[in-house]
């Protein structure tokens, strides 16, 4: 499935397969330094409402695990290098 195939009301709620049930936040960490994405995944395990699902170091992981994991939100390095972190946000 690519990005183009999954849009509208079920990607903006986080698939069709998660209900009311779901009562944790989904994260994906994306930046290209590991000790910035590991020191804020240990930081946000912290809290019991939330729950890092993956990372990505490049924009094309980054596009991979989000398809695959459907986070909530997304923390994305805005400075990546080509394509950065702004295009791979508008895709």
């Amino acid at each position: 499935m690519s990005a183009t195939e999954y849009g509208g009301v079920d990607r903006r709620r986080g698939g069709p397969d998660r209900g009311p049930q779901h009562d944790t936040i989904q994260i994906l960490i994306v930046g290209d330094h590991a000790l910035f994405r590991a020191g804020v995944a240990g930081l946000l395990a912290r809290e019991p409402d939330l729950e890092v699902v993956g990372e990505a170091d490049d924009a094309r992981s980054a596009m991979d695990r989000s398809l695959e994991t459907s986070p909530d939100i997304i923390l994305m390095d805005l400075s990546l290098p080509s394509p950065g972190g702004i295009e791979t946000t508008q895709r």
